[in-house]
């Protein structure tokens, strides 16, 4: 290691070695100049006083170097000593890493995501592990072994059943992760679904224990923007996030009934479960991307249930309906897909209004007065924005809809669906944006922002 290390020390060394011999050489020779002087022509002041304080500069630097020398021969040896160590080790460190690039290899192979696991990047547990890989060595295909640690779950509520939902009333389930037994472990929910109903006129609130008190959402939303349901020719709710729970932790679902009648519900959760301590020599919690773990499904509604005004059109005339949503400021909110839904006397209809909306802080438009299912699906086939819209924390969107229907007292639901993105990470303070300073002012975060509870282990 020494010949390329940078510094040919037998080369400095001699170098010094020669500077001390330049001036023990001047100092012999001004001793003799000295001596000539006191026994011939005597001594020449004014040239003596330029001679000694030449000594003395020359001393002083002899002193240094011979000091600065001895330490450096000091250091030297014990370099040597750690340059020896070093290569009496380099073989098995060496060796060492191979075998780490060998594990992180096989994993990307195995997982077929070769680019994001070898640049760093972690598997998002979302992502479908695929059951036929191709080996690395042999170039054949093989069933993927980390495929047999993954399982689809479909798990109920609790309590078991139906629940009765009191008319204008509430009531409470819980979707529960089994303790970590049989090997089992962490659940992934991707659908949440209406395995019955009596009415769909409830709006729901979501709850993960793991937040620490944080619900999914701003203020209860109707139902049918969270749950699919069991009708012919419906489908699933797609998450935009999906809802990651270790063992011991739980989903708590709140049903706030607007029906007039009572509310027979019967719910379930779909998604997977991680099977085994290891997956191929790996912690399963190694598979797991730190945004999965530390990000959670949002749903955004108006900040107090709407009821249109009638017969007021998006023309100038008459008085509209404003409406305000606030996201709360214990996090940003990246918000993809939109949804409305509408009510009368209890009863799902549609509803026909024009919207506007602009961003509160900034005053930008984000919808100019148009046709609500323009911008706005139902919950099997909820409209994707062009661009998810990043909300920081506190931010409000405000506007007005104009009622085009000419029926009055329209109750509607008016639901924006993303993900939820915490004011901080684990291994960092802060989430923080970056802003231009122009059109966007964010809310300072107090100490209570940061300190977000996360019971779910890194």
């Amino acid at each position: 290691m020494s010949k390329g290390n940078g510094l040919n020390f037998g080369v400095w060394m001699s170098g010094v070695d020669n500077r001390i011999k330049a001036i023990e050489e001047y100092l012999g020779k001004f001793s003799e100049y000295q001596r000539q002087k006191t026994h011939g022509l005597g001594e020449d002041t004014r040239e003596s006083d330029i001679l000694r304080r030449g000594l003395q500069v020359f001393e002083r630097e002899l002193t240094d170097i011979k000091a600065r020398s001895a330490e450096v021969l000091r250091e030297h040896r014990d370099l040597r000593t750690i340059i020896s160590n070093i290569d009496g080790t380099n073989r098995h460190f060496e060796a060492g890493i191979r075998q780490v690039e060998a594990r992180v290899k096989e994993l990307a192979y195995q997982t077929g995501v070769m680019s994001e696991v070898t640049n760093g990047v972690s598997i998002r547990p979302e992502r479908a592990v695929p059951a036929i890989r191709m080996n690395r060595d042999t170039g054949a295909a093989e069933i993927n072994p980390i495929k047999v640690h993954t399982k689809t779950f479909s798990l109920a509520a609790t309590p078991r059943g139906k629940i009765t939902v009191p008319a204008n009333g509430s009531a409470q389930v819980s979707f529960v992760i089994p303790p970590e037994q049989n090997l089992e472990g962490d659940m992934e929910i991707y659908f949440l679904e209406l395995a019955s109903c009596t009415s769909t006129s409830c709006r729901v609130r979501l709850g993960h224990t793991g937040l620490g008190g944080v619900y999914l959402m701003n203020q209860p939303v109707h139902m049918l923007s969270v749950f699919g349901n069991m009708n012919a020719g419906t489908q699933p709710f797609q998450m935009y996030e999906t809802i990651f729970l270790e063992p011991g932790l739980e989903l708590t679902v709140e049903f706030f009934d607007f029906s007039g009648a009572p509310n027979e519900i019967e719910v379930i959760a779909h998604g997977r479960k991680f099977i085994g301590y290891t997956i191929s020599g790996m912690d399963r919690r190694d598979l797991i991307n730190v945004f999965a773990r530390n990000t959670w499904p949002f749903w955004l509604t108006t900040d107090q249930p709407i009821i249109l005004t009638a017969g007021l059109e998006p023309d100038g005339t008459g008085v509209p309906t404003p409406f305000q949503m606030t996201v709360p400021r214990q996090y940003h909110a990246e918000l993809a897909k939109s949804m409305r839904f509408g009510n009368i006397g209890g009863v799902a209809a549609p509803v026909d209004y024009h919207i506007m909306m602009t961003e509160g802080a900034s005053g930008n438009l984000i919808l100019d007065t148009v046709p609500i299912n323009t911008v706005a699906g139902n919950g099997n086939f909820p409209f994707p924005f062009p661009e998810p819209y990043l909300a920081l924390r506190g931010t409000e969107l405000m506007g007005n809809m104009y009622n085009d229907s000419g029926l009055a007292n329209l109750a509607t639901d008016f639901v924006l669906h993303g993900r939820a993105l915490p004011l901080s990470f684990p291994g960092q303070r802060n989430l923080e944006p970056l802003l231009d300073g122009r059109n966007v002012e964010l809310p300072p975060a107090s100490n209570k922002d940061l300190a977000i509870m996360r019971q779910i282990s890194m």
